[in-house]
């Protein structure tokens, strides 16, 4: 819309700018590593950051809120995508990277119960509607 700026910094953060101003409108925060690439989506509501970290992030432009994580697996052959809330979506060879701890201990728990909870397509799918699309 020609009225804000997005920037990517060597610090992790992206920035939302006025275009006009030059006023700093939000800062999002959640990659480990530099910001190499920044994107608006097409209708300006999501803005998508790629990083030295290996994740691709997807971003409300309005709250700031992360909406989901996206990683490139094994050269692009396999991905998976994480909302914040736990949920995940992937390749087949993707899903199979997934695991997790028993809380408190290095042990692993059972791949199938994490899936069985957390594989909710969707609701990834439901993540990545702008909030009107819900």
């Amino acid at each position: 819309d020609g009225k804000r700026v997005v920037t990517g910094s060597v610090d992790g953060t992206t920035c939302i700018w006025d275009a006009q101003t030059g006023q700093k409108l939000r800062t999002l925060q959640g990659h480990t590593s530099l910001v190499l690439s920044v994107s608006w989506s097409p209708d300006g509501k999501r803005v998508v950051t790629g990083s030295v970290d290996g994740t691709t992030r997807i971003w409300d432009a309005q709250t700031g809120k992360e909406v989901a994580t996206l990683f490139s697996l094994e050269a692009g052959k396999n991905w998976l995508v994480v909302t914040p809330l736990g949920f995940v979506h992937g390749s087949p060879g993707g899903l199979k990277l997934v695991n997790w701890r028993k809380p408190g201990t290095l042990d692993l728990g059972p791949k199938e119960a994490l899936l069985k909870r957390f594989h909710r397509p969707d609701l990834v799918a439901q993540a990545l509607q702008p909030a009107e699309g819900r």
